[in-house]
């Protein structure tokens, strides 16, 4: 038992119990990136993650800038170029 608990809690740390990257809140000004335990620790200009917030900036003709650390990942302005 104290096994599968283990693989249980494991799992969810791993897992970050967010998807690997979902959106938080976002709209046309800012886009929060959420991310899972080890994404988040490869900072908020890991390729991938910075490259899913301009996804949601380009929408608006605007690009991603890292403006803050949230609980689940990363926070990014849309400014525009």
């Amino acid at each position: 038992m104290k096994k599968l608990l283990g693989i249980v809690v494991l799992g969810l740390l791993l897992g970050g119990c967010a998807p690997q990257f979902g959106l938080g809140e976002h709209n046309e000004n800012t886009v929060t990136i959420d991310l899972n335990i080890l994404d988040r620790q490869k900072g908020p200009m890991h390729p991938p993650t910075l490259a899913k917030a301009n996804e949601w900036c380009n929408q608006f003709n605007k690009t991603a800038k890292y403006l803050k650390k949230t609980f689940g990942g990363y926070q990014y302005l849309c400014v525009e170029e």
